[in-house]
């Protein structure tokens, strides 16, 4: 869906646009197209959701509610080089050594682990992303907070949803305004973590800290080059519930 709102900024800014005079047209417009595919995709069910993987910056509409869910970046790290090998994804030219690797044997870098992320560029790329994306979403949060931003989030930690299940999905349910009692069962996809490594799939492990089995003190040193800033706004943003 971001890519939809994407364009919709490109409009609503254009200088010469049909529309630079009458934003709010074309705003009112746009979130009434969006709200109506939202709600035909989901058959018109009371409450829908879309879970795209992005920050929160990118889909703002007025009045609705967000699940805005970090997790460790050097966690995400390891993830995204993981998905990115999968999908032959590759954002730096020494990077296709790890895809034709991973495409050879998935399991090639479980058995060489500190190969993993051997490309400082690899890494520093992802971490200046997500430190930059951390950084845009609580200063938005922070908006939303002082009444600027006409939206409400919950904020939930990935690290807190694998230790606090049951607490995190009763919150979740209460700022959705819906009945926790009348849920379904949780399933192995609807639940964080996964019983086995699989890279070969989207559900290849999903463990909190399993960051420290790939990465050298070195290469934990690139990424904290970058990160480190966005690592600490996490780490001393008051978090709704305690960390065992």
């Amino acid at each position: 869906m971001h890519h939809l709102f994407e364009g919709f900024e490109k409009t609503l800014h254009a200088r010469w646009g049909i529309f630079s005079k009458n934003q709010d047209l074309l705003r009112d417009g746009f979130y009434s197209m969006i709200e109506s595919l939202v709600f035909q995709h989901c058959d018109y069910f009371p409450l829908c959701c879309d879970r795209s993987p992005i920050g929160l910056t990118k889909t703002i509409m007025p009045g609705k509610k967000y699940l805005y869910l970090t997790r460790d970046g050097r966690d995400v790290l390891v993830s995204w080089a993981f998905h990115a090998m999968r999908n032959n994804i590759v954002n730096v030219p020494d990077y296709q050594t790890n895809v034709d690797l991973h495409q050879k044997d998935p399991d090639h870098f479980e058995k060489h682990k500190h190969d993993l992320l051997q490309s400082r560029d690899f890494v520093r790329s992802i971490a200046m992303f997500w430190n930059q994306l951390i950084i845009d979403d609580f200063a938005l949060m922070k908006k939303v907070d002082q009444g600027e931003v006409p939206i409400q989030y919950c904020w939930i930690k990935y690290e807190s949803l694998i230790e606090n299940f049951d607490q995190e999905l009763i919150r979740t349910y209460h700022f959705l305004e819906v009945d926790y009692e009348l849920s379904k069962p949780q399933t192995s996809k609807t639940k964080p973590g996964f019983e086995q490594i699989d890279n070969t799939s989207i559900y290849r492990r999903g463990e909190a800290g399993a960051w420290s089995e790939y990465m050298t003190e070195e290469q934990l040193g690139w990424f904290m080059e970058d990160a480190a800033p966005a690592m600490e706004l996490i780490k001393s943003t008051s978090y709704p519930l305690q960390l065992s």
